[in-house]
């Protein structure tokens, strides 16, 4: 299961001359900590400091686990200029 979740994340598109390349957005609405280093590009241990942050706006806690909610995640993006 977890295979299948990184495939939908790191899928790339290639048109037919192999140089456009196109990461798809995860339409989920909650992903794991490596899916979500894989999709923005942000290391994993980078990702899961900020992810510790008491009042980081995209963590969702289930249990235990830290999962990040995509459309928090992606604003929280938008509005970052260095991360």
């Amino acid at each position: 299961m977890r295979a299948k979740s990184i495939l939908l994340i790191t899928k790339v598109r290639i048109d037919m001359n192999n140089q456009e390349k196109q990461a798809t957005v995860p339409t989920k609405y909650t992903i794991s900590t490596l899916e979500a280093s894989q999709w923005s590009g942000i290391g994993i241990n980078r990702l899961r400091d900020i992810m510790n942050d008491k009042y980081c706006p995209f963590v969702l806690m289930v249990g235990e686990r830290k999962r990040v909610k995509t459309e928090a995640f992606k604003q929280w993006l938008d509005d970052q200029y260095s991360v």
